[in-house]
């Protein structure tokens, strides 16, 4: 199976079988009596485990939809730039639950407010005990307490996919029909809310090498 195929499948820790809950080869079990909990995507074997070992073993879900715990970092930031995930995710129908790097907060923030099936940002760096206790609250259908901000705004995230295709701030301002100050503006904005200068460019030239 091809890695592309791969990232946009789920399968279920619930029990051994490891069925698929979103994705092309998904078929239903409606006779499944398991709560069904997940982790995406899972080629992480590190936070996979953690989350099995801090998470799953430790607390009960008591959420009925079930709960998917996302991997929110710097190294998967590709998946997030677009909408795609987000529909797999939803088409599973259970709950989600993103554990973000504390640069991928203001992203995180930005689908947060934009899908209901999101139902918590945890920053994974703040802790073992912060994150279980929030963890916590979040399978037992309570709110976390979480800051809302920074978040991206969707100017921002315009300006964002441009640059990932290698556009200038000229090309982004005739596209998007703003001004060039405008752009620049987005573009610092970025910069500070992904941990500044290095960081975003490292980000951009990535994606267009």
């Amino acid at each position: 199976m091809d890695d592309q195929k791969t990232q946009y499948r789920m399968c279920c820790m619930g029990c051994g079988l490891n069925c698929t809950v979103a994705g092309d080869e998904y078929i239903p079990f409606p006779d499944c009596e398991q709560r069904k909990i997940a982790v995406w995507p899972d080629h992480n074997y590190y936070f996979k485990l953690a989350i099995h070992e801090l998470i799953f073993k430790e607390y009960p879900c008591y959420l009925a939809e079930g709960v998917v715990f996302v991997d929110f970092s710097l190294a998967n930031f590709m998946l997030f730039m677009k909408e795609r995930w987000l529909a797999l995710l939803a088409s599973s129908g259970m709950s989600v639950i993103l554990v973000a790097d504390r640069e991928m907060y203001a992203l995180a923030n930005y689908w947060l407010r934009r899908s209901s099936r999101i139902k918590a940002v945890i920053i994974s760096q703040e802790g073992r005990e912060h994150f279980k206790k929030n963890a916590k609250r979040s399978l037992y259908g309570r709110a976390c307490k979480g800051r809302k901000f920074p978040v991206i705004t969707q100017r921002e995230m315009r300006v964002m996919s441009l640059l990932l295709t290698g556009r200038t701030a000229n090309d982004i301002s005739d596209i998007l029909q703003c001004s060039i100050r405008s752009v620049r503006g987005a573009e610092a904005s970025l910069r500070k809310k992904f941990g500044g200068v290095p960081r975003l460019g490292r980000l951009c030239a990535g994606y267009c090498s």
